[in-house]
């Protein structure tokens, strides 16, 4: 179960937590949220108290008082500068310096037990860890500034802990941007020996490593409870690591934890391409050595399917597009097979005159299932005066986010693991304004150079096509065609290019 707590008030953020986790309190911890590096001292005594952790603000103190009153505590900790009159009936007003080197000073003459540290720094922009609260709880995270060329390890993001090593019921998420309440979060989960973590895969460690600790720290829980507006990319990267379903190889994340080895082609002929010169079990059988030598530098390669969906064609058809569609019931049984083998699916378009956004909608039902991503070709994609052989195709960068676009919302939806978007390249010229291509997390996007001819001449292609790229979040793919390149490149050749290629294929 996801809980959701949302807002941007720290102040009532802290009571919501309370609500949710306290029935009644011996101690209550009232603090000042502008204070960081002193509430983080104080979120200290929350955590060793096992008890809340609040924020004084002029706007919120009715909604406070009430919560007081509600827990009844026998003791407020206050810090010098909030009122007295949050006192209720009973308790005792136990001051606190305002002042972080001060209350460190004052807490350690307190309780000895209470491992302060030094004071944490503020101004960040990303939230780290600061100290460990005795030997009984795990690590309270507090806010200090990372430096620019610092880097950012997976265990940054971990901010409670439980101790014993034992699976959490409960996961905490805290958005960075939200420091005040992720002290209010790190008091809770520390006392009770839970595990919350900073989340902002983009910012810090990237999605593939955040979802990697994700999934391993929710081992067991049986709620997550998520504290911040978190944008609907980060919304889904949650619920897919945590409900959906995984990638062929495991995992949410297409790359760069494996590479796809596809046989390239239609289904019911081999004229197109290998993947029809058999039926998809003998295929897989076909494909087996060359997914053991591409797998020579240590990257796990799955099996894949490139399936021409759509098919160029010579004459306009009653459509008037120059492209054949291929029904989706003609190219379910090997969908299904493949999602019974662990077999990633490429479904390739050849649109014609039409665009690329229509035909892939008419794939949706397919596109829904977590193993089957999309290719682009523009090689076939022509304007209203072209036609197949005469002209090579092209397409807009505009055109090809707008089906970006529609993919990623269908990932969001289904909750759905990161789906490949490839466009296929071996001219300049068939992708306009190719820079604007956008990468959505949602999708791992590829471009696949399919040239063929000289291998001296598909290395130069290659090179043309790689350059001044290295920026722009695309990974790459290689194809080779068994007929027209001379020498074919071999498996070794392929794993030498720089950038990395993580999709091979076979026509």
């Amino acid at each position: 179960m996801l809980v959701d707590l949302e807002g941007d008030d720290p102040a009532a953020i802290a009571v919501a937590i309370s609500r949710r986790l306290h029935t009644c309190a011996d101690d209550v911890v009232v603090v000042h949220p502008a204070r960081l590096d002193s509430a983080a001292i104080a979120a200290q005594l929350a955590a060793r108290f096992s008890s809340p952790l609040l924020y004084f603000l002029p706007s919120s103190q009715e909604a406070l008082v009430a919560e007081l009153g509600r827990l009844s505590p026998r003791r407020i900790w206050l810090m010098d500068g909030i009122p007295n009159s949050l006192r209720t009936a009973g308790a005792e007003i136990v001051r606190m310096p305002a002042e972080a080197e001060e209350l460190i000073e004052w807490v350690s003459s307190y309780d000895s037990s209470v491992v302060t540290g030094a004071s944490p720094v503020t101004g960040h922009t990303t939230l780290h860890s600061l100290v460990l609260i005795g030997e009984r709880s795990g690590i309270l995270f507090a806010p200090r500034i990372a430096l620019a060329d610092e880097p950012s390890p997976v265990s940054d993001l971990v901010m409670g802990g439980n101790a014993w090593g034992a699976e959490n019921t409960r996961l905490w998420l805290v958005d960075p941007g939200r420091p005040a309440a992720g002290l209010a979060v790190a008091a809770a989960a520390s006392s009770l020996e839970e595990t919350a973590l900073y989340w902002n895969p983009e910012a810090t460690v990237g999605w593939a490593e955040a979802g990697a600790v994700l999934r391993e720290q929710a081992k067991g829980t049986s709620e997550v409870w998520a504290v911040g507006a978190f944008p609907d990319s980060d919304r889904w990267w949650l619920e897919v690591n945590l409900l959906g379903p995984e990638l062929p190889g495991g995992g949410s994340t297409m790359f760069p934890d494996r590479r796809l080895v596809a046989f390239y082609g239609v289904t019911h002929t081999g004229v197109l391409g290998v993947l029809g010169e058999q039926g998809p079990s003998e295929g897989l059988e076909r494909m087996a050595p060359y997914l053991e030598e591409y797998a020579a530098d240590g990257l796990p390669t799955i099996p894949t399917f490139e399936i021409i969906a759509t098919v160029a064609t010579a004459r306009a058809g009653r459509d008037g597009d120059y492209s054949g569609e291929i029904s989706v019931e003609d190219l379910t049984p090997w969908v299904e097979f493949a999602a019974g083998e662990g077999v990633y699916v490429v479904l390739d378009l050849q649109p014609g005159r039409t665009d690329f956004l229509t035909q892939a909608k008419y794939y949706e039902e397919l596109l829904a299932l977590p193993h089957v991503g999309l290719a682009l070709d523009p090689e076939w994609r022509l304007r209203s005066d072209q036609v197949h052989l005469r002209q090579i195709g092209s397409v807009d960068a505009a055109e090809v986010n707008a089906v970006a676009e529609w993919l990623a919302e269908l990932v969001r939806r289904e909750r759905l693991p990161q789906k490949l978007l490839m466009v296929h390249q071996f001219r300049f010229t068939m992708i306009r304004d190719r820079e604007t291509i956008s990468v959505p997390p949602e999708l791992a996007v590829v471009i696949h150079m399919d040239g063929q001819g000289p291998l001296a001449t598909k290395y130069s292609t290659w090179g043309a096509l790689t350059a001044g790229a290295e920026e722009q979040g695309w990974h790459w793919g290689w194809k080779n065609f068994f007929d027209e390149d001379y020498p074919l490149a071999t498996p070794e050749q392929v794993l030498e290019l720089d950038p990395l290629v993580v999709f091979v294929s076979y026509q």
